[in-house]
């Protein structure tokens, strides 16, 4: 009993976390101007700041400077704010703001407003696209306690797609990844994949390139590098601890070195904006430098059944030669050889989550199938 227990808590740590962990220090910038005393999202553009605040506040947002200084107000009209918690935009300027603040899980209205980018810095109200949107594995308004992963903080976008991270309330220890188109519309969100990660996810941002990512939690920033879509969390991570508490908002600067982050203001601590230089930090500078963790993937992630799996011919001749499928308690289920560019049918398995190892190598990684 002892033995199963351990096998398992040690399997759940390989595909939870298998990066390092850093202490780093970033620079206070300046306390931010009082009317965003709880600020929620920031994102650089064009050597601005644009951030809001979190729920309670007008449907607005707010332009600084680099340096946090206020330089205008826009206002989104004909809209409400329920919860704003993430903003973003994409490379042709376009901004989107995450009205998906969801603390109860009850919410039907998750909403995301896209302002064109020749509206932005045109006027003080500008008028906005709405894209809602519901969770495909949420029936519940709300659901059981022990359910409850259907709030989200943090999204950014990427090709033509959003990308969402749920902020789990303690009864789950995992961040849920969804996408949904950019344009306007009703959809039901994708879900792609699930990331074990203690603390909730607060923010997220993507580098320029397309090369880096960020999920920012309370004291904690976890940076993905070498990634690839769809399967994002199987990249090269590195947890970096702040020493910083009520961090809300994340994102990339100029470069995909610097980054900015906020604090809210609370018991007359925080309300600052820092900025973090991570260039130490930058191991995978381009995607064709790719550790063993990024030879092998699969998708999709959650499945019903099918996967497809890719990996690169040198770490097939020396190591891939088969794939084993375990419970979450370690017990081996079924054994595949792997033959390249392979569609994999699973639907043997019942619902529930799996592990995954590859050949003789350390490679473990986590399947839902759903």
């Amino acid at each position: 009993m002892y033995r199963s227990r351990y096998s398992f808590l040690f399997l759940l740590l390989l595909v939870s976390f298998s990066g390092q962990s850093q202490m780093v220090f970033p620079t206070v910038v300046t306390t931010l101007p009082s009317v965003l005393n709880e600020v929620s999202g920031i994102q650089y553009e064009n050597n601005v700041i644009w951030a809001h605040n979190d729920s309670g506040d007008l449907p607005r947002i707010f332009k600084l400077d680099t340096l946090g200084n206020m330089m205008d107000t826009v206002y989104l009209k004909n809209t409400t704010a329920v919860d704003y918690e993430d903003i973003t935009t994409d490379t042709f300027g376009n901004f989107y703001i995450g009205d998906f603040g969801n603390n109860a899980n009850a919410r039907t209205n998750l909403m995301i407003y896209k302002i064109n980018n020749s509206l932005i810095n045109s006027s003080d109200t500008v008028g906005v696209d709405s894209i809602s949107f519901l969770y495909p594995d949420q029936t519940q308004f709300p659901p059981p306690t022990s359910q409850q992963n259907f709030d989200c903080e943090a999204f950014f976008h990427y090709q033509n797609k959003l990308y969402l991270f749920t902020k789990h309330n303690n009864n789950s220890s995992y961040t849920k990844l969804y996408s949904i188109p950019d344009s306007a519309g009703n959809y039901v969100a994708t879900l792609l994949d699930s990331f074990l990660l203690a603390n909730p996810v607060t923010a997220a941002d993507i580098s320029d390139d397309g090369n880096s990512i960020v999920l920012l939690s309370y004291g904690k920033i976890v940076l993905f590098q070498g990634v690839s879509f769809p399967t994002i969390f199987n990249s090269n991570i590195t947890e970096l601890i702040i020493p910083i508490t009520q961090t809300e908002g994340i994102c990339f600067g100029k470069s995909k070195s610097e980054l900015f982050i906020t604090d809210e203001f609370a018991f007359g601590l925080g309300g600052n904006l820092y900025e973090l230089n991570i260039q130490s930090y930058l191991t995978f500078l381009n995607k064709v430098n790719k550790n063993i963790e990024n030879t092998f993937t699969f998708f999709p992630n959650p499945t019903k059944g099918q996967i497809t799996i890719e990996w690169d011919n040198e770490f097939l001749k020396s190591e891939a030669t088969d794939l084993k499928i375990y419970t979450i308690q370690g017990k081996l289920i079924k054994t595949h050889l792997l033959v390249k560019e392979q569609n994999l049918d699973l639907s043997y398995l019942k619902k529930g989550i799996y592990l995954v190892k590859v050949g003789g190598t350390k490679i473990i990684k986590r399947l839902i199938i759903n």
